[in-house]
């Protein structure tokens, strides 16, 4: 198992109210889980997702996390087209 820090930003936070725009929401997922499992298991559908960050670095749906990654998920900025890799 590994854990991430995840934090969501724009219309996504209102998915998991409970958590406060500058705290991250800690996750327990499988070992070689990746970012389209994340989202199922923070029950984000992806294309309500236009980019997602992890340690700093655009990461596409298939990218592979690892033990204490930090991740940013935004959603598509008014105007933008909605999509995920």
């Amino acid at each position: 198992m590994i854990e991430v820090d995840v934090r969501l930003y724009g219309n996504l936070r209102s998915l998991h109210p409970g958590i406060k725009p500058s705290e991250a929401l800690r996750l327990t997922l499988p070992d070689e889980a990746t970012i389209a499992q994340l989202l199922t298991a923070l029950s984000i559908p992806s294309e309500t997702v236009k980019i997602v960050f992890v340690n700093g670095v655009v990461c596409e749906s298939g990218h592979v996390l690892g033990h204490g990654d930090r991740i940013g998920v935004f959603p598509p900025i008014a105007g933008g087209s909605v999509g995920h890799g």
